[in-house]
């Protein structure tokens, strides 16, 4: 859910900062860049008091809803927009009655089906792996994301020598990853290909 939530807004963001004109845009843009640079740990805190006050502790709310501004995709849809679409694409599509929308929705996203495909995997990843967020949003045992378990389970079962267990816990773990990246491979294959021609 929040891999797809990700795509969809910034994939939407990069459309509108790549291809349309609007005052602050670099100012906005340039905040947006800027913020990469702030360490995530530091976000922890205020996040949580803003998940206690809206009540959403113990749901997977705040692992879904936060990421969906992420600076890192807005940047690489933008980026790779502005490379991806020409100008003269859009302005037939407005000659043929199209809004903002139906770009986005009948142009943008099937031609960037390559970039998207990449950005996918990189932020399932990272939502599967995040383990910092998660134990302070989900403190309820039966809340615990995959990384929390394997860790509960290495401190739980680790002293009583369950290796085994844990191992084969983990090697299932990868069995999602592995899924989505045979699903986007294709795409990201070919996005690379196409680049090194077009270079």
């Amino acid at each position: 859910m929040a891999t797809t939530t990700q795509i969809f807004f910034c994939t939407m963001t990069g459309f509108a900062f790549a291809l349309y004109e609007f005052k602050s845009k670099g100012l906005i843009f340039s905040i947006i860049l800027q913020s990469l640079m702030i360490p995530r740990f530091l976000n922890i805190i205020p996040l949580f008091k803003m998940m206690v006050t809206i009540k959403w502790i113990d749901t997977y709310l705040p692992l879904v809803v936060p990421p969906i501004a992420n600076a890192f995709g807005v940047f690489m849809m933008t980026e790779f927009i502005k490379t991806g679409i020409p100008v003269h694409l859009m302005d037939s599509a407005r000659i043929d009655g199209l809004n903002g929308f139906q770009i986005l929705m009948k142009i943008v996203f099937p031609t960037m089906s390559g970039p998207i495909g990449i950005m996918g995997t990189v932020m399932f990843i990272t939502s599967w792996n995040d383990f910092m967020t998660a134990p302070a949003m989900l403190p309820s045992k039966n809340s615990f994301t995959i990384p929390v378990i394997l860790h509960s389970m290495n401190g739980n079962l680790g002293a009583r020598g369950g290796h085994g267990t844990i191992m084969l816990a983990t090697a299932i773990s990868f069995i999602p990853l592995m899924i989505v990246f045979l699903i986007f491979s294709g795409k990201i294959i070919d996005n690379f290909v196409a680049g090194s021609l077009k270079g």
